[in-house]
């Protein structure tokens, strides 16, 4: 593994074929199935065989908050606006739109059983998406709930760099794991957290 690997620099070796896998999430789907087409696939992380456990990586949703009025400065009716524009991307037909279009799982409810109906009757097109999906609906099953807190910021960074080294035969699991929680810890200390 290059001593400079970045999520970047994956990316680009996974999409010009010289790695067979990678290991990201739905969010960079439409990068790899314009470069790839049909020949992706998606499938949920194996289970680790110390403790006969799935796997269970981030699963997060996007979110939308409003700044309390002494933060922003905002008025009364631009907090109502703000409103409506959270209940709307919120509600079932804007999260649809974004399983429709950008193929991210919806958090809605309504939303979501929606999305999983068009799976079960191979609805989504081309074809060979609804495999795809498939394999990060099945990878969903076995996530844990995203962090929604600031000191999230740090994780990518300590992530790469010792999931990187772990890779790479440079460093154990369990150095590696220290590794990280040690650099975050020293990130959220300075930065005054």
């Amino acid at each position: 593994m290059p001593p400079d690997m970045s999520p970047s620099l994956e990316g680009q070796l996974f999409t010009s074929n010289e790695t067979a896998i990678i290991f990201d999430g739905p969010w960079d789907l439409g990068t790899y199935f314009k470069a790839l087409g049909c020949n992706l696939g998606a499938a949920p992380l194996p289970v680790v065989s110390q403790t006969g456990l799935h796997a269970s990586p981030f699963i997060g949703s996007t979110g939308w908050v409003i700044a309390s009025p002494q933060a922003s400065g905002a008025t009364p009716q631009q907090l109502e606006a703000a409103l409506v524009f959270i209940l709307y991307m919120t509600g079932p037909q804007a999260d649809l739109n974004l399983w429709n279009y950008a193929h991210d799982i919806p958090a809605n409810l309504q939303a979501y059983n929606q999305a999983v109906s068009q799976l079960e009757t191979g609805q989504l097109s081309p074809s060979c998406l609804n495999g795809i999906m498939e394999g990060i609906f099945a990878q969903a099953q076995y996530g844990q709930k995203f962090p929604n807190i600031p000191a999230m910021a740090y994780y990518w960074n300590a992530f790469h760099q010792y999931a990187t080294a772990y890779f790479a035969n440079q460093t154990t699991a369990q150095a590696a794991a220290q590794g990280m929680e040690q650099y975050m810890l020293q990130q959220i200390a300075q930065s005054g957290g």
